[in-house]
């Protein structure tokens, strides 16, 4: 018997996806067992013979793959139905500019970036794994040196680590690729993991004022829908969709206008990954300037107003409107084209 629990979940939607797909595949050939655990639809499709759907802890739902399709299977994971995954996508992009990037780079996998980030847009990016987009985000993020000129909402800026990219609204927030080990810490309560950046907003003399700092706990983890027991229970203890709500609710504690996100559905359940989404272009909407990086191609396509694509370190182009789809990507990120 073989269990793969996400096992391709830190991995490209391109090569590496498939090599593993491949080998989950070979082996009931060989007469093994496979239970393959994913959130990922596709994936499920190209390797179950039979599919059971979990929800809380119980089985809701078996059927041979064959004989079901993908909205009967998020309405078992969800206990209903969901209208759609994808919210709608209204322009809200103004013309002030929150980020200004010109001959940026970072080591040596990402150099001569021109890009600019709006206030009020999703600017996705994508690529073929390793082709400088995390370096691109963290060293926005002030992880690793970075070179070339950076402006936030129009002034010159060098952000030398993350606790000065956190300044405030003229900040940036990260949301990391890897929230297990490098967003939470997972033996600390949902409170102190949601609190740690902004401490000193309710701490005076190095006492802190635990009313306020609950009336904060509190108020985010309701806007989130953040299921935890008590504030206290400890971030190790939630779903994987949880842990990301706590995340994203520090994120947001910290007044940053600029949001980094770096594959932030990565493992998490369909009726998380569609709040999430929601709460972009409702950011997005008030005024905040996101960039947001995916290996679901889908989800840049379905949720970003453009999409810049890398190649080879730089920037191969930018698509948007009718532009912007699976295809024009995947050709965008292994065709040489002239930037946008």
């Amino acid at each position: 018997m073989l269990i793969l629990d996400e096992a391709t979940s830190a991995l490209g939607p391109q090569r590496d996806g498939v090599a593993a797909r491949a080998f989950a595949r070979g082996w009931p050939k060989a007469g093994t067992l496979v239970i393959y655990i994913s959130h990922r639809l596709g994936e499920v499709r190209q390797i179950a013979d039979r599919i059971t759907v979990f929800r809380n802890g119980a089985t809701v739902a078996a059927y041979d793959t064959q004989d079901v399709d993908d909205e009967t299977i998020i309405a078992d994971m969800l206990g209903r139905r969901m209208d759609r995954l994808y919210p709608d996508r209204k322009p809200t992009a103004t013309e002030r500019v929150a980020v200004r990037l010109r001959g940026f780079g970072a080591g040596h996998r990402l150099a001569d970036i021109d890009l600019d980030l709006r206030e009020g847009e999703v600017l996705g990016v994508a690529g073929m794994q390793g082709h400088g987009q995390r370096e691109l985000f963290q060293a926005l993020f002030g992880i690793g040196g970075a070179r070339g000129t950076v402006e936030i909402w129009g002034k010159a800026k060098t952000i030398r680590g993350p606790r000065q990219a956190l300044t405030g609204r003229d900040g940036l927030a990260l949301v990391p690729e890897d929230r297990r080990n490098h967003g939470l810490l997972l033996s600390r309560s949902v409170r102190e993991n949601l609190t740690l950046s902004v401490i000193s907003r309710f701490t005076r003399v190095g006492l802190t004022d635990p009313k306020r700092e609950a009336k904060l706990v509190d108020e985010m983890i309701a806007a989130l829908k953040i299921k935890a027991g008590t504030p206290e229970q400890l971030a190790g203890t939630l779903s994987g969709g949880n842990q990301q709500k706590v995340i994203f609710g520090k994120m947001l504690l910290t007044e940053a206008r600029i949001l980094l996100l770096y594959d932030p559905t990565r493992g998490i359940d369909v009726g998380t990954k569609g709040e999430i989404f929601q709460l972009m272009r409702d950011l997005a909407a008030k005024g905040y300037a996101i960039l947001f990086y995916s290996s679901d191609l889908a989800e840049l396509v379905h949720v970003a107003d453009r999409v810049a694509v890398l190649r080879n370190r730089r920037l191969a182009t930018i698509l948007e409107g009718e532009d912007n789809s699976e295809r024009q990507i995947l050709r965008a990120a292994m065709i040489e084209t002239r930037a946008a």
